[in-house]
């Protein structure tokens, strides 16, 4: 049996859905033991990531703190302040492999220093940490540097991948991995909801490139213009939540809009398998004259295409990679109101079309999507860096 090579991932801070994806990453992997060093955990009790070799060996926990990063993704006055204290000795003492650090924040922050690092290094770009190099030019300048230094570099979509390379990412080191999800099992997919209400349901952060108020006004128009029973369905927080209450409340929807506020992800596909459709009209978001959010992918559309739902999505950043328009869903226009209706309207008018589009949507997703494929594609991308550096 072949030895299997150690793999050292590193991450700022594990929100609620970066923590799902680390989870599922982990277990994904084959040819490699993980170790995990984070600056901060978030929810221990949903994952304890209980099996997996741990970084103090202490058991059924794998993330030590070892230490703390405050960073705010979108500041303006310069780079955030963060104390990495001796972390390059730290991946230097450990025996892995191979480095892979989630997001680009901690490698650019240590800058040159991390050529320092006595093994090969990869990042996986996600989304936000692109997004500044747009406004903030020293973070551009700083990520460059460090992308001319990484051994490889992966995005999310194509999207996020081609603007990398417009900042001035190396196109030779930059390659797409899709997040991917699992093929949940089959209680779950492709369940027909058995009742008179049709549901949507819209899983995002309540943060302003999320859309929420636009898709709460489409739905209440849809909702007026329809004899159907309609339900919409909020999963998620955010600093906007007191607004979206109030605007719920001013529209009268108090009876057909639910909040659930942040699930387990185990209860997060639960209330998809439940609904008919699933929203996310993200917008481009202007945070100031030159840097904006922009949807790199959107991992609910994969949830919920897995799931054989239709979705209602918009034609911003990477989602058409994902969405065809009257395909598996329909594209919209996040700022188009009316246009958000209609693709509401079009689902509950024609639930057998809005059927087949989610049978079609799931079928791309296990094709193209599949967890289990992503994983053997950075595998075979983890292996082969380690190879070349070896060789």
């Amino acid at each position: 049996m072949a030895v299997k090579k150690k793999l050292l991932i590193i991450q700022d801070e594990l929100g609620r859905y970066s923590e799902v994806f680390l989870y599922r990453m982990l277990r994904g992997f084959k040819h490699f033991d993980v170790e995990v060093l984070v600056g901060k955990h978030v929810n221990k009790s949903e994952y304890p990531f209980e099996g997996v070799k741990q970084w103090n060996g202490v058991a059924n926990t794998l993330l030590r703190l070892v230490y703390y990063i405050r960073y705010k993704f979108f500041n303006y006055h310069g780079i955030a302040t963060a104390n990495l204290g001796n972390l390059i000795s730290m991946i230097n003492e450990t025996d892995a492999d191979l480095v892979c650090f989630q997001f680009a924040f901690i490698p650019e922050k240590l800058g040159r220093d991390v050529g320092k690092i006595n093994k090969p290094f990869c990042i996986i770009h996600h989304g936000t940490d692109v997004n500044l190099a747009r406004e903030n030019k020293v973070y551009c300048l700083r990520l460059n540097l460090v992308w001319g230094l990484a051994n490889k570099l992966f995005f999310v979509s194509n999207f996020l991948m081609n603007e990398a390379v417009k900042l001035g990412c190396p196109p030779h080191k930059a390659h797409v991995n899709y997040l991917g999800v699992p093929d949940f099992k089959p209680s779950y997919a492709n369940v027909i909801p058995v009742t008179d209400v049709f549901r949507f349901v819209m899983v995002a952060r309540q943060t302003p490139v999320k859309n929420h108020t636009n898709v709460i006004r489409a739905f209440a128009k849809a909702n007026k213009e329809s004899s159907a029973n309609m339900q919409l369905v909020l999963i998620g927080g955010g600093e906007l939540e007191s607004e979206i209450r109030h605007q719920i409340k001013m529209l009268g929807l108090e009876n057909h809009i639910s909040l659930m506020g942040d699930l387990s992800n185990g209860r997060v596909v639960e209330e998809i398998s439940k609904s008919h459709c699933l929203i996310l009209a993200s917008r481009i978001h202007l945070i100031t004259g030159a840097l904006y959010q922009e949807e790199a992918l959107g991992l609910s559309i994969l949830e919920g295409m897995i799931l054989g739902k239709p979705i209602v999505a918009s034609a911003t950043g990477g989602i058409p990679e994902a969405v065809s328009n009257g395909l598996n869903g329909f594209l919209v226009d996040p700022l188009d109101v009316n246009g958000i209706k209609e693709a509401i309207l079009e689902m509950v008018n024609y639930p057998e079309k809005a059927l087949e589009m989610g049978q079609r949507g799931r079928k791309l997703a296990r094709k193209l999507f599949n967890f289990k494929l992503q994983m053997r594609k950075f595998e075979q991308h983890f292996i082969a860096i380690v190879e070349s550096h070896g060789s």
